[in-house]
């Protein structure tokens, strides 16, 4: 195994008694990404695959990252006769993407601390509605004690409120949860617009906005819900700002199969975006429709 001048300068080894082999190389790698380069490795010695990885190196106790870019050699039958390829330190680059993505978070971080800012007194007042309710009834429902039948419609009223109260606090501690890590799973798209609305709710009938969901959609979907929620809160707050003294004033949210993806539409009944900024994910012409095609 012939190594460059540069290669060693890269990995740090005394060669001066051993010569370098595919064992030394392996156990510079740290253990996390040993697996997959070995794979790698092996899938082209066995079908001549070039591949390309980014593999981390600790050197002195600071992190090394490092692209690998492997190709197979063949002799004259088409055998695989030896593997060739250059190493290059990307340890800057890679550190340049983590701060991005870093920033990337914050920004969202930001964002969500500012539409929960915005959603808790809408919320606040969701609550207060059941829980009227709720202190309504309980002060009735002694006086119907003996009359089982009315009872039961009491208790029944009483569930319901709570039920709303503990949806209301499920969206909203889910919105609020971080989203740093994403979560992919299988899911109903309607639930998750469903629960969008409640926390919007407040807000749309402060100024009697409309917002409705179509769903013919049977399939689940494999997505990040946290992330698809927040799209949704932030495509409704906007269409009802959008939307809020105009004359119409209707959000429509409809979710269809078609044989490859799952397309979700959110249109408003503002007055349409100019024609020299549309871009292709908008089509028709009012000014909140947004289109999201996810894959089934």
């Amino acid at each position: 195994m012939n190594w460059s001048d540069q290669l060693k300068e890269i990995f740090q080894h005394d060669f001066s008694s051993n010569a370098p082999t595919f064992g030394t190389l392996v156990s510079s790698i740290h253990p996390h990404y040993r697996d997959a380069w070995i794979l790698a490795v092996q899938d082209c010695v066995a079908h001549g695959t070039s591949f390309k990885q980014v593999f981390r190196k600790i050197i002195s106790g600071r992190d090394i990252w490092i692209e690998a870019r492997v190709a197979a050699s063949r002799g004259a039958n088409s055998d695989v006769k030896g593997l060739s390829g250059t190493f290059q330190d990307v340890t800057d680059d890679v550190k340049a993407r983590a701060d991005l993505e870093a920033g990337r978070l914050r920004t969202l971080h930001v964002s969500k601390l500012a539409a929960l800012g915005e959603l808790s007194a809408g919320v606040a007042h969701e609550i207060n509605n059941p829980l009227a309710v709720i202190d309504l009834v309980a002060g009735q429902i002694l006086r119907h004690a003996s009359n089982p039948e009315e009872l039961r419609i009491k208790v029944e009223v009483l569930r319901r409120s709570c039920q709303r109260i503990a949806k209301i606090v499920r969206g909203l501690k889910k919105f609020s949860r971080s989203g740093d890590k994403p979560e992919m799973r299988r899911h109903q798209l309607r639930l998750i617009v469903e629960e969008a609305v409640t926390l919007v709710n407040a807000k749309a009938k402060t100024h009697k906005v409309s917002v409705s969901v179509e769903c013919s959609s049977q399939r689940d979907v494999f997505c990040d819900e946290l992330e698809i929620e927040q799209v949704m809160v932030n495509l409704f707050m906007n269409a009802i700002d959008a939307i809020k003294d105009a004359p119409e004033k209707w959000v429509k949210v409809t979710i269809e199969d078609t044989p490859v993806e799952t397309i979700m539409r959110v249109t408003d009944s503002g007055p349409g975006i100019p024609e020299s900024i549309r871009n292709a994910s908008v089509i028709g012409g009012r000014m909140g429709d947004e289109v999201v095609n996810l894959n089934a």
